[in-house]
């Protein structure tokens, strides 16, 4: 349980009994799955939003049928961009785009968007 505490979800509970302890050992282990799967939840979510967002629906405080909000949305279009990429190999056109995207989301992030 101190590790679990500490954060390490990589261990199990094996308890060598069949009273009681085992019903709690097999509660323990079902608990520490699930703690597994929110972890992957949160870490893959997390690539496509930001960490407070994703905090914010795993934790259940964003209504799933959605809300009003006044928002800005930011529409980028790279100048020439076709004949740029037609032109490039594939992996020097992925990291331009990488070299590109990096500079928006620190920009967008840095105001607290998303």
């Amino acid at each position: 349980m101190q590790r679990v505490q500490d954060g390490d979800l990589s261990g199990q509970w094996s308890p060598r009994t069949t009273d009681e302890f085992l019903d709690i050992g097999n509660g323990f282990n079902r608990m520490l799955e699930g703690l597994r799967e929110r972890q992957v939840i949160r870490h893959t979510f997390g690539r496509f939003v930001s960490p407070q967002i994703a905090e914010v629906v795993l934790s259940g405080r964003m209504p799933l049928l959605g809300e009003r909000r006044e928002v800005t949305m930011l529409f980028q279009d790279i100048r020439d961009f076709t004949g740029i990429s037609e032109k490039m190999a594939p992996e020097e056109l992925v990291d331009m785009l990488n070299q590109v995207f990096t500079e928006i989301v620190a920009a967008v992030e840095a105001e607290g968007g998303s």
